[in-house]
């Protein structure tokens, strides 16, 4: 190791100081590595979770299309166009965050409404 110039005086010594600091038992740096690792773990249990796929149960998805099917209600096709362009509209504000779910929400109004 080569020290900067402009130290002058005993060198060996500082040499053999810095040789003997062992960098990765530094409080600081463990609770650093420590605290990296933990991040790390959370990190795949949250990536993991998000790939688990969700199933609804069939008493849910009946619900859902009983609900849609009230809101749309009978009528004219424009009553229906007018109820069905409200709904979207309000996934549209509800959803503007979440580009896929809205889409989702939309498709979903639009194969009802027909």
């Amino acid at each position: 190791m080569t020290l900067p110039v402009g130290i002058t005086g005993q060198h060996e010594l500082l040499t053999s100081a810095v040789a003997r600091l062992q960098v990765s038992k530094m409080p600081l740096i463990s609770k650093h590595r420590e605290t990296v690792s933990n991040i790390v773990s959370q990190w795949a249990k949250v990536k993991s979770q998000a790939n688990t796929h969700i199933k609804l149960e069939t008493n849910a998805t009946q619900k859902a299309d009983q609900g849609l099917a009230t809101l749309l209600g009978k009528g004219s096709k424009s009553d229906l166009d007018k109820r069905k362009q409200q709904l979207i509209d309000q996934a549209k504000r509800r959803f503007a965050r979440d580009p896929k779910t809205l889409q989702k929400v939309q498709e979903y109004i639009q194969a009802h409404a027909e």
